[in-house]
C-alpha cells in the first residue's frame, strides 16, 4: 500500500532526521531544521545522492512532531538527463545523387 506522504506535515524549525539507502547500505542521511516540506527532504536526498542510481529505501522521522515513515524511493542522477543510445545495426542508409561520383 503507497503512503500518503502528503500527510505528514514538516514546518521550518522542526527536528528532522531523513536517510536513504539502496541495497541495504546508507547513501546518505542528515538532520536539520530548516527543511519545511517532505519535497525539500527528497530534493535535498537525490541532490546528495550524486550518480547513483535505483530504487532506494526513504525514511523520514520528524522529531518535533512526532512521526516517521519509510518507503521506496527511485533515484536518479540529478547531475546529467538520462539518454538513450540509438540503437544500429550496422547498416547506414546513404542517399546518392543520380551521376554523382566518388
Amino acid at each position: 500500500m503507497k503512503k500518503n506522504i502528503s500527510k505528514y506535515k514538516i514546518e521550518r524549525g522542526d527536528k528532522v532526521f531523513a536517510r536513504l539507502s539502496l541495497g541495504g547500505r546508507t547513501l546518505v542521511e542528515f538532520m536539520m531544521n530548516e527543511i519545511s516540506s517532505i519535497g525539500e527532504v527528497i530534493s535535498e536526498l537525490r541532490r546528495m545522492s550524486g550518480e547513483v542510481r535505483g530504487l532506494a529505501k526513504l525514511y523520514v522521522r520528524n522529531h518535533s512532531r512526532g512521526w516517521s515513515f519509510d518507503q521506496g524511493l527511485m533515484i536518479y542522477s540529478t547531475r546529467e538527463p538520462i539518454r538513450q543510445r540509438p540503437v544500429t545495426y550496422g547498416v547506414l542508409p546513404l542517399d546518392f545523387e543520380e551521376g554523382a561520383r566518388c
